[in-house]
């Protein structure tokens, strides 16, 4: 533990003194435990409120007010703690409309270094024509800390709905203008551009299929799939998936139970150089 601690000390310190972080700094960590459990492959299924994050132009398809809120212990460390709440309202112009705000911050025994990174987000998902939806997010970061650092950036989305049950194809860029973080010491840092591509499939009614690609910076690859299986007229879920990235695989899982509009999520991700995330999360439409 203390050398997980002693590690996070000069990654933190860097950034405390204004240096580029590896491109660590708002590092893209998602939205919602029902993403952990399907390894984030979620570009293409656009039927819930982690389209936000994902591919804004899903939200245009949901019909219900929705708020949701997570919880997440990154790397089971006890130093990093990750949240997220946001809202969606439908109905609006032609769309949805939506804001959230996630927080990346230090806690426990890194609760010293006193560092957090916020981003708020602002998402609007529009239907063009029927099977054709766009959306697009508005992002503002800010990072709080002995030196401060903060930048605007852009989410771009698209979802075409070939088959509702067959075939959903969606493609989105994130930080589509490979945003620019302005620190207080002077010095600059770009947030990496990332590309995703995917597939999803209801080859039986309770059965959902997802496949993804990812680009960082058009080079980085990543390669995920999920499934999920539904039980008991939609009340239990159970999720699976796997990613891909430089010739290692990780493994993910996860579980839902909803009654009526309320839906609780929980996803568990592994990861082998720091340690496993666990993910709790609930969101209510109505």
């Amino acid at each position: 533990m203390k050398r997980k601690i002693y590690l996070l000390f000069i990654l933190f310190t860097l950034a405390l003194n204004g240096r580029p972080l590896f491109s660590a700094v708002f590092e893209s960590y998602g939205l919602g435990a029902r993403a952990i459990g399907m390894s984030s492959s979620l570009v293409a299924v656009g039927d819930d409120y982690t389209s936000s994050f994902f591919n804004p132009a899903g939200i245009a398809r949901l019909q219900d007010k929705t708020f949701y809120s997570e919880y997440r212990n990154l790397y089971g460390l006890g130093l990093l703690r990750y949240t997220a709440v946001g809202y969606l309202q439908p109905g609006v112009g032609k769309g949805t409309v939506g804001f959230t705000w996630y927080r990346l911050d230090t806690v426990g025994e890194a609760a010293s270094i006193d560092y957090a990174e916020n981003t708020l987000s602002f998402s609007y998902g529009i239907s063009l024509f029927s099977p054709l939806y766009l959306g697009v997010n508005g992002k503002y970061y800010r990072v709080h800390s002995t030196l401060g650092a903060s930048g605007m950036g852009l989410d771009f989305g698209i979802l075409y709905v070939v088959d509702e049950r067959w075939l959903k194809v969606g493609a989105a860029v994130q930080d589509l203008n490979r945003t620019l973080l302005s620190w207080d010491s002077g010095v600059k840092e770009r947030i990496p551009l990332r590309l995703r591509v995917g597939f999803s499939s209801k080859p039986l009614a309770h059965t959902l299929v997802s496949t993804q690609v990812d680009w960082k910076d058009q080079s980085d690859q990543t390669h995920r799939f999920g499934l999920e299986q539904e039980f008991f007229e939609k009340v239990i879920a159970l999720r699976v998936g796997a990613l891909e990235r430089a010739s290692a695989i990780n493994f993910s899982w996860g579980l839902a139970l909803r009654w009526k509009g309320w839906s609780f999520d929980y996803g568990w991700e592994r990861e082998r150089l720091l340690g496993d995330t666990q993910v709790f999360s609930l969101s209510v439409r109505y």
